[in-house]
């Protein structure tokens, strides 16, 4: 299985390792990474200014580009300037959970949304830092759950979760904001967000914010679908329009 691995977090990152050595397991896996940490960045490219993409050094043992733009952007110099085989887009291991609201700010997870935009299967990967030790061998254990019971079949996008000191697996939607932000300035009109933990303790495992702070790993399948589908057949209905 050929695969294309990329992150948020950049080259320096712990859960990259962990994730490629991983992969090699699994695959044949190609690094397309981004020069510098781009997390918050969701599914932002550029096409407004030409970027750096250079080849180096093998990193890992693995065929390492690094591109000096977005997760989103190094999926699609994989598939549309390399012309990558890609049977499957691995994003991360991300240096803390992606759930809920704030996957609409990860790079992470946008990375899989943009292979799926390119008509691509991919796999979003984030951790509580403190549980890395622990993902190596819940990687295999995920993977198995997906294996066996065929998820693939139902979604080729997924978005999985690793907490401490993991109870078992679920399958999850995505649920309320993790982290919110308030603003502090800096001075001279400059201000920097400063995030803080919005997060209720509650129990239930139906959302992935409360499964994977109930310690539970979750998977939750990505759509890049935008449509209000039961407000679009609402609005036709009282229009008159009907259905398409």
């Amino acid at each position: 299985m050929h695969l294309l691995i990329t992150n948020d977090d950049g080259l320096d990152s712990k859960g990259l390792d962990i994730l490629i050595d991983w992969a090699k397991t699994i695959g044949d896996p190609v690094l397309i990474i981004p020069k510098n940490p781009c997390s918050g960045k969701s599914h932002a490219i550029d096409f407004i200014k030409p970027f750096e993409v250079q080849e180096v050094q093998p990193y890992r043992g693995v065929r390492t580009i690094i591109v000096d733009s977005t997760p989103a952007d190094c999926v699609r110099i994989g598939i549309c300037l390399y012309h990558l085989p890609v049977d499957m887009v691995l994003s991360g291991i991300n240096l803390g959970i992606n759930v809920g609201v704030d996957t609409l700010y990860s790079g992470t997870v946008a990375a899989v949304e943009e292979a799926a935009a390119l008509g691509y299967p991919g796999v979003a990967f984030s951790a509580f830092p403190e549980a890395l030790d622990e993902v190596r061998k819940d990687l295999d254990s995920v993977w198995n759950y997906i294996s066996e019971y065929h998820l693939f079949d139902y979604s080729k996008h997924l978005n999985i979760n690793f907490p401490i000191s993991p109870k078992g697996i679920v399958l999850t939607r995505f649920g309320g904001p993790y982290i919110q932000d308030r603003f502090v300035s800096k001075g001279n009109q400059m201000y920097q967000a400063d995030g803080y933990i919005a997060y209720e303790p509650a129990e239930g495992t139906g959302d992935d914010l409360h499964a994977v702070m109930n310690h539970w790993i979750t998977i939750s399948p990505i759509t890049i679908e935008k449509t209000d589908l039961g407000a679009l057949e609402k609005m036709r209905s009282v229009t008159g329009q009907g259905k398409e």
